[in-house]
């Protein structure tokens, strides 16, 4: 029995993580957050968070026009 509680706990927190998650990628950002990938250079990750969130808000706002 025990066993089996433990097993749901993880997946409820699992699953509320990958909601969590979700939620997080469909909130546009912010007016005043957006940062120009241009200005940035704290890094040369060609998967930089920072320069995918920037990209992302570049498409929101050329879907929205």
């Amino acid at each position: 029995m025990r066993f089996l509680v433990g097993v749901l706990v993880i997946a409820v927190l699992a699953g509320i993580y990958i909601w969590a998650l979700q939620a997080n990628r469909r909130t546009p950002v912010p007016e005043g957050c957006e940062q120009d990938r241009a200005v940035c250079g704290t890094c040369s990750l060609a998967q930089c968070p920072v320069k995918a969130i920037g990209d992302m808000a570049a498409e929101t706002k050329k879907k929205k026009s």
